[in-house]
């Protein structure tokens, strides 16, 4: 009778931990044809999915994007620059919310507070007692640093050439009159216009437009690109991978002003999509969501010097 009563009181203990500990858990609703964001205070630096079979995930800088087909539910874990570890139940629904503004007050724990105990408990004030031990080892920090130093002016210098001939180029099709408006989307009186695509030997340039024909800002919460299946399967795992423009000329205009029209042009490594993928780009604003797919087999894709 003593073994029935405790393997019953063990029983109901498991279970409510076992609801407390998801209850914990921060629920974010994914669905298939739609993307969620996650947007951190902070930058991310790590992020793992259970599932990774009928769920995708991507991120940059602080911004997470999720989707995922109808399975059951699945864990994530974010740990972003700040060292705040964040753990998630991701679930489907046909209704998702698609945007969350992610507060550290929702991390479990702090690993950087851990790491500071960690070394406030090895610290030993000795150590600092022997000055010649001290000098000699802030004598080959400095040597190191003069180093490093010298490197990473070089290396700085070749990105900043760089990046300073993919903006003058980027700039140059930006002020190049568009003739033709490639593709087009519509969410009421905010429209997006794909207006120019040009390929150099190493890179490729997207340029697009957002129209406001209505009186209410459009403040553009991200900007997706990405290349999909043309045809999903359906018995079988989500094909897709987000593209990550290497700059957006104009790209921190974030608001459309009423009746006004914001160009820009996203740049990105040498690209080229096969016969059954097709590019895609999304530009996300709570409530007004917008949508191109980006048929590069049949479109003319201009040639531009760098």
């Amino acid at each position: 009778m003593q073994y029935i009563i405790l393997l019953l009181f063990t029983i109901v203990t498991s279970n409510s931990i076992y609801t407390q500990t998801n209850s914990q858990l921060n629920t974010i609703e994914i669905t298939e044809d739609q993307t969620t964001h996650l947007i951190f205070p902070t930058n991310i630096t790590y992020v793992d999915l259970g599932n990774s079979e009928y769920f995708i995930t991507d991120y940059t800088d602080n911004i997470l994007r999720i989707k995922g087909r109808q399975h059951q539910p699945t864990n994530l874990t974010v740990i972003t620059q700040d060292q705040f570890y964040y753990s998630f139940l991701v679930k489907y629904s046909t209704q998702p919310q698609l945007n969350y503004f992610i507060e550290t007050a929702q991390s479990l724990k702090n690993l950087d507070n851990h790491q500071m105990t960690l070394k406030s408990h090895n610290h030993t004030p000795n150590s600092f007692q022997k000055g010649n031990y001290s000098h000699k080892v802030k004598m080959v920090k400095s040597e190191r640093l003069v180093a490093n130093n010298r490197n990473n002016d070089f290396k700085n210098s070749t990105v900043i050439s760089s990046n300073d001939r993919i903006s003058a180029t980027a700039q140059q099709l930006l002020d190049k009159k568009s003739m033709y408006h490639l593709l087009t989307d519509k969410h009421g009186d905010i429209k997006l216009k794909v207006t120019g695509i040009y390929h150099s030997l190493q890179h490729c340039y997207i340029k697009y437009e957002i129209q406001n024909n209505g009186a209410i800002p459009y403040d553009v919460s991200y900007t997706e690109f990405g290349v999909r299946e043309k045809q999903r399967p359906k018995r079988t795992a989500i094909n897709e991978s987000i593209l990550t423009p290497l700059m957006i000329l104009n790209g921190d205009r974030k608001r459309v002003l009423p009746y006004r029209i914001n160009r820009y042009v996203a740049v990105f490594e040498k690209l080229a999509v096969p016969r059954d993928r097709i590019c895609y780009m999304e530009v996300i604003e709570a409530g007004r969501n917008l949508h191109l797919n980006i048929p590069f087999q049949r479109i003319k894709v201009e040639a531009v010097r760098e």
